[in-house]
């Protein structure tokens, strides 16, 4: 599978957000990384069809995701940044809420399986106004898995969870990243080394470079004449003072 993202732009009054972005994804975890205010989260709503860009294209396996309309919404899936769920619902009536929204029948998901997947299966009948944000995340992925989706686009899914959350969701998303177009957005270091196939950083609505955590150790050890490089050097390399 390949998500193709072909010179986008988008502006907010005067504030250019997308900058001829240009970029492709492959299964795994893509993880968009960059400081506050960088672009990732209109880049991930330019392609979830949330905002509507002002140029530029996006192919899903070389058919415009525009064409390819609701076809391709029903195979992506979006985590927001913040996910809240009606309190006095379940985890799997929420599953079941959803599910009635995407249009899909009894027979075209399980509740159950998909609470599994997410570690919440002693869970799934207690009430989303007890769950921890950790759960919240986890319940907000089964709910983006719903309908089997080809994409996932999570925004900042790891901001404020405590240690042992984080390593859960992690573990979690290692588990779907063979089958699935995972873009991340995160500006958490730790979070993009543990987990990240690809890296795209991005600042100012621009791709300032992509490649695998060792090629772009290696750009920057190169760079800088050092032998000894972390990915919070690569951050800081490409960050500091941009």
């Amino acid at each position: 599978m390949e998500l193709r993202v072909e010179r986008i732009n988008k502006h907010y009054k005067k504030k250019h957000a997308l900058k001829d972005f240009s970029c492709v994804f492959n299964e795994g975890v893509n993880i968009l990384l960059g400081p506050n205010g960088a672009g990732k989260s209109t880049l991930m709503n330019g392609i979830a069809d949330i905002i509507n860009l002002d140029s530029g294209n996006i192919y899903f396996n070389n058919e415009s995701t525009l064409k390819l309309g609701k076809h391709f919404r029903k195979q992506l899936g979006y985590l927001p940044q913040n996910p809240e769920f009606y309190p006095f619902f379940t985890g799997k009536q929420i599953i079941d809420y959803f599910a009635v929204l995407k249009g899909l029948g009894k027979d075209e998901y399980n509740p159950e399986e998909l609470l599994a997947k997410v570690n919440l299966s002693e869970s799934i009948n207690i009430r989303c106004g007890g769950y921890s944000g950790g759960m919240k995340r986890r319940l907000g992925i089964a709910v983006t898995l719903l309908g089997s989706p080809s994409v996932m686009i999570l925004d900042e899914p790891t901001a404020g969870l405590d240690p042992k959350e984080r390593i859960a969701f992690k573990n979690t998303l290692k588990e779907l990243s063979d089958n699935h177009i995972i873009i991340m957005a995160t500006h958490i270091i730790s979070d993009a080394e543990d987990v990240g196939c690809k890296m795209v950083l991005i600042n100012n609505g621009e791709k300032l470079t992509e490649g695998s955590m060792e090629s772009l150790v290696d750009s920057v050890k190169s760079e800088i004449n050092r032998q000894e490089v972390s990915l919070d050097d690569v951050y800081l390399h490409w960050f500091n003072d941009r």
